[in-house]
């Protein structure tokens, strides 16, 4: 039950990113309050027993991380105190911490140390998007295309991207040299993996592939692929780009079990009924340690499908007499299924819509009919108007 309400949590308050803190906040403080575990973070342990404390602050704890995205989680991962945690997060969105992002001035808590000061015009060219000063820079210190400047390994390259400046991403991707691409940063990731998880914009992940494929099978220090960077941060768009262009052949068993779970806990239904229908198995594999099963990610997502119990009756109407081919996937189909489902889905919607204008037409019929018997139950020539109402409620589909 507990692992119920912490995902039921998440899902209501959504994944905490940079953007998105004072929304989080707000949803996270009101859930926490309605199970009575609010205490646990805006005070210590107190006249609490020793077992009682444990629990309800390892609850909190975990709710908070789960909700908590990549970028962020790492940054919090080794605090063991829900009020340490709650802190924490409420210094890195000051707004100061914001603006100096924006700005350039950055502090060694946001990517390290800068490994050589030269690399301080670099870093505040790229951050202003000041292309010809990054153009001069490298024409002047050559060697430091590959170099890495930051002492959280971010090459420029890697910083172009998490600062989504694409005119200085383009110009990098064209004069680097393919081997140079696949750099990665103290955790394993590439510029591919960071765009992945930061969703930095499907056009920067696109220039990457063109000049390497290599990238999408390239998995971080945490053995995480692009794809499934993208699926568990949802961005949905760059997840949908990253699965079709991936192959599967790349990704272990594990890989395609967490996109699985990531794409049905995200909603992303189309991705998910495409990897399962090209790997059954996954649907009766055992699930990878510390994880929890396809079914009950299933059972725990809100709303993924609307109750029988809750249509109307020309809603469920529509279920009963509309028969929809199921849609079978072929291996071949790799590249347009996820397009190929879109369609599908389009063309449901356009029987339905058709099925509610036949709807129309014969309860305007019906009305006619109700008024032609009305008028006629008065008049002498009553068995003929009843006739002639009759033909034409039989004949509304001509």
């Amino acid at each position: 039950m507990e692992i119920v309400a912490i995902q039921a949590t998440v899902n209501l308050c959504g994944v905490l990113t940079r953007d998105n803190y004072e929304r989080w906040k707000i949803l996270m403080q009101h859930c926490l309050i309605c199970q009575n575990l609010w205490h646990i973070v805006e005070s210590t342990k107190g006249n609490m027993s020793d077992d009682r404390w444990l629990r309800e602050n390892a609850f909190v704890l975990l709710t908070i991380k789960a909700s908590c995205g990549e970028e962020i989680f790492y940054q919090i991962k080794d605090e063991n105190s829900a009020k340490d945690v709650w802190d924490t997060l409420e210094k890195m969105h000051k707004p100061r911490v914001v603006s100096q992002l924006q700005t350039g001035t950055f502090t060694p808590q946001t990517f390290g140390n800068l490994v050589n000061s030269q690399y301080e015009t670099l870093t505040n060219a790229i951050s202003n998007g000041d292309l010809s000063l990054v153009k001069t820079f490298f024409r002047e210190n050559p060697n430091a295309r590959s170099a890495r400047i930051f002492g959280n390994g971010y090459t420029a390259l890697h910083f172009s991207v998490y600062k989504r400046k694409k005119e200085i991403v383009d110009y990098l991707i064209n004069s680097t040299s393919v081997a140079e691409l696949k750099i990665s940063d103290r955790s394993g990731s590439t510029a591919l993996s960071i765009a992945a998880r930061f969703g930095v914009g499907k056009s920067i992940a696109k220039k990457l592939v063109g000049r390497n494929r290599e990238l999408l099978t390239i998995a971080d220090s945490n053995g995480k692929f692009p794809v499934q960077l993208a699926c568990s941060t949802i961005h949905e768009d760059m997840a949908r780009y990253l699965y079709v262009e991936t192959p599967l052949r790349s990704l272990d068993r594990d890989s395609r079990f967490y996109i699985l779970q990531d794409c049905i806990s995200r909603k992303m239904f189309d991705i998910a009924f495409d990897l399962l229908g090209r790997c059954r198995e996954l649907a009766f594999t055992s699930c990878p340690p510390g994880s929890i099963s396809l079914i009950l990610t299933v059972a725990q997502t809100s709303f993924p499908f609307f109750g029988g119990n809750n249509l109307s009756f020309w809603e469920r109407w529509i279920y009963d007499c509309i028969r929809v081919k199921a849609y079978s996937i072929k291996e071949d189909q790799h590249r347009s299924c996820v397009q190929n489902i879109r369609d599908f889905c389009q063309s449901c919607k356009r029987k339905i819509r058709g099925f509610f204008q036949l709807c129309g037409k014969l309860s305007r019929k019906i009305a006619a009919v109700c008024w032609k018997l009305s008028t006629a139950a008065a008049a002498p020539s009553c068995m003929n108007q009843l006739r002639r109402a009759t033909r034409a409620l039989f004949s509304f589909g001509k």
